[in-house]
């Protein structure tokens, strides 16, 4: 029996892993689902219409996963404005939710339904989902060091294309340089500390500009050392 036929309405799992690993193991039959509306165990003990305290050891009290067609499409736009959008909703009811038994100490099917609609349903259908996935190595570290250096999300889409094949949409580039910016932001956390103690030493000379917004836009440092090297040399002339 196939995993899809083996759901069934009150079926159990121990744990949000075990959720998860099964819905990984569900798109071995061309079925892909995303996480969608989900309360926290933290949310639940904090609402004081709750009288049970639940452990929070199962991260989640409700777990939704769903199609990526389930629902309706909310444009967020000025009415008139961005007429030729290509979103993913269109009223697909796919969805399964599972609900945490506070006696049971299991997650229970409460929801389930599994007959797409209006939309095809195959291996290379799901393929298209998974987009990040499905990238080689060489496209993904063109797309992460273009990111980084602040290319535009639409060129880089197309050059992704044209050149590696993969078929991502703008919003999947977003979410990926979103992810970056956190490492970013570390490593100019780093960048601030090393600088800060090269200021110690007033014999250094380090300056950062920025542009009307806040940007930082250069840093020059001249260390003590350099102005000494500086010595050793005649005129320069540089030509930018």
């Amino acid at each position: 029996m196939s995993l899809l036929k083996s759901l069934a309405l009150n079926q159990t799992f121990d744990s949000n892993s075990e959720i998860v690993e099964f819905i990984k193991q569900l798109e071995t039959e061309n079925v892909y689902l995303r996480r969608g509306h989900c309360e926290s165990i933290s949310s639940y003990n904090n609402d004081r219409r709750n009288q049970i305290v639940l452990d929070e050891k199962f991260k989640f009290k409700r777990i939704q996963y769903m199609c990526l067609h389930f629902g309706n499409h909310k444009s967020r736009s000025v009415k008139g404005a961005r007429l030729n959008q290509n979103v993913m909703p269109n009223n697909c009811p796919v969805q399964i939710r599972f609900v945490l038994n506070p006696v049971s100490e299991k997650f229970e099917i409460k929801v389930l339904e599994l007959e797409h609609k209006d939309h095809p349903v195959s291996a290379e259908h799901v393929k298209t989902y998974a987009r990040k996935r499905h990238m080689n190595d060489e496209a993904l570290s063109f797309a992460n060091g273009a990111l980084s250096a602040g290319a535009q999300p639409t060129k880089i889409r197309k050059i992704l294309q044209d050149k590696f094949g993969s078929n991502l949409i703008s919003k999947d580039l977003i979410n990926m340089k979103q992810k970056l910016i956190g490492n970013l932001e570390d490593d100019w956390s780093n960048s601030v500390s090393f600088l800060d103690s090269l200021q110690q030493d007033p014999n250094n000379v380090v300056k950062v500009l920025h542009d009307p917004e806040g940007e930082v836009t250069a840093i020059f440092v001249q260390l003590e050392k350099q102005r000494k090297l500086y010595k050793m040399y005649g005129k320069v002339v540089v030509f930018f």
